[in-house]
């Protein structure tokens, strides 16, 4: 009678376990599909818009307009536009988006602002809920005590509304 129990005690477990030898009342219950697959698509490519993450021009956009080896690259803000300086800055500082403008390599200033305004990257980096979210987090940040504490207030006077407004239906 105990070695009964002890075969069935490690077929169940060798079912739990997956072993070939037994089989799984959930064998056929889900059916592994691959995940769906998304091409990548931010190549580091000259034109490609990127997001400065660290160091002095941490938050600020850029273009790659040289590629200098596998680990570095050449940006530009420019100037004018977001105050980045001509610099080469290794591809670990810089986050790429899905913004790409059409500029030739080593781009002159006065062509990379030319084509900043045609493609009107601020505009479109402004739309993408990357920036937004960049944006909240700014104001979130800039908020005092007593700012904070008015939008604690808010949300649980926001959520007792909807928790009645809940309780009605």
């Amino acid at each position: 009678m105990l070695r009964a129990r002890q075969q069935r005690s490690e077929a169940a477990g060798n079912a739990h376990r997956g072993c070939a030898n037994e089989t799984s009342a959930r064998d056929g219950e889900h059916e592994s599909h691959p995940p769906p697959q998304r091409r990548f698509s931010r190549f580091v490519e000259v034109g490609r818009i990127v997001l400065v993450n660290y160091g002095p021009d941490a938050g600020k956009l850029a273009t790659i307009i040289d590629i200098v080896d596998g680990n570095k690259c050449m940006i530009d803000g420019p100037v004018p536009k977001t105050g980045v300086a001509r610099q080469v800055i290794p591809f670990k500082r810089l986050a790429l988006t899905d913004i790409v403008i059409k500029v030739p390599k080593s781009a002159r200033q006065k062509t990379l602002v030319k084509a900043w305004d045609e493609e009107k990257v601020e505009e479109t980096w402004a739309a993408t809920s990357w920036a937004k979210k960049l944006a909240r987090k700014k104001v979130r940040a800039s908020l005092t005590d007593f700012q904070r504490f008015q939008l604690m207030v808010a949300r649980k006077q926001k959520a007792a509304l909807v928790k009645a407004q809940l309780e009605k239906m």
